[in-house]
């Protein structure tokens, strides 16, 4: 009887701890507070081999009406998100800005230390970029380590997005 009580608190715990996770990602989706103001946004990669940004990118764009472009320049005066290399200070291995009117994003620019993660798992890397092209559809960071949007995201499952991502993207920008 011990035991069976013993495993009935282990499972309630358990169901308990991964409702409040699902919650805590379902909440940090839900602040997107600053969006583009057009469904095609160009992307421009200027990375050195080694860094695929094609495919990080391509993970966010198939699933909602957003049309995120790769191209080797951005058309002038459209809405651009911009890879570039260069150094971070301290731990960071990249730096994204997103630049705003009152209501949207109108660029971002994303600089990744190729030097930093060099030494990095090809994985990785893709999850960094994967990550970063979560800061500037608008996503915050979000308190689950697992999580692709986590601060530090080298605990991340995968490189990329969860569903509540996807589902706040679809609600965001239409399916």
């Amino acid at each position: 009887m011990k035991r069976i009580l013993t495993l009935a608190a282990a499972i309630l715990i358990a169901v308990v701890l991964a409702t409040i996770a699902v919650a805590v990602t379902a909440d940090a989706t839900e602040r997107k507070v600053k969006t583009w103001g057009t469904r095609t946004i160009y992307v421009q990669e200027s990375l050195p081999r080694g860094y695929d940004v094609h495919r990080a990118v391509e993970a966010w764009d198939n699933r909602s009406r957003l049309n995120l472009v790769l191209v080797k320049r951005c058309p002038k005066g459209k809405a651009c998100i911009k890879f570039t290399a260069g150094r971070r200070p301290g731990h960071a291995v990249a730096t994204t800005w997103a630049w705003q009117t009152s209501k949207r994003i109108v660029k971002c620019d994303v600089v990744m230390d190729t030097r930093k993660l060099n030494g990095l798992s090809a994985k990785r890397r893709l999850s960094s970029i994967s990550h970063e092209t979560g800061h500037c559809l608008g996503f915050r960071h979000d308190h689950h380590r697992t999580n692709l949007m986590h601060g530090t995201n080298t605990q991340a499952r995968s490189w990329k997005p969860s569903a509540a991502h996807y589902a706040a993207l679809a609600r965001t920008y239409g399916r």
